[in-house]
């Protein structure tokens, strides 16, 4: 905040770059990929607004990418399964610790942070 004499305040708010591209991680010196595969994406989200931003994100990763309405049509046994969630880690795990198998990207999240991610899911057994 900053005051001139007879002129009130005036406030200016700088936001961090999130606009800029994040570095890519590395680990051990080496850079980390974050590169699509053959899989094919179901998309289940449950607010009229995220769809499409997610979709495009997994677009712009290569993915092909079906939506669906609800979870309950869309899930079944043999999906690997990636949530996200806007609420903390705190709120969604049960005894301090998420489910076993639950893999969960907190939002917000870039690109790149949905790519590793996704890669980490779709490449376990």
């Amino acid at each position: 905040m900053a005051e001139k004499r007879n002129k009130g305040a005036g406030y200016s708010i700088c936001p961090h770059d999130a606009h800029r591209a994040a570095p890519e991680p590395r680990i051990n010196g080496a850079t980390v990929k974050a590169e699509s595969g053959p899989e094919h994406i179901l998309l289940v989200e449950n607010d009229d607004v995220v769809p499409e931003f997610v979709e495009n994100q997994l677009l712009g990763l290569a993915y092909p990418v079906i939506t669906a309405a609800e979870a309950a049509i869309a899930l079944r046994p043999d999906l690997k399964v990636l949530y996200t969630s806007g609420y903390t880690q705190h709120a969604i795990v049960h005894h301090g610790r998420l489910d076993p198998g639950v893999q969960l990207l907190s939002k917000p999240y870039r690109r790149y942070d949905l790519a590793l991610k996704l890669r980490s899911v779709l490449g376990s057994e």
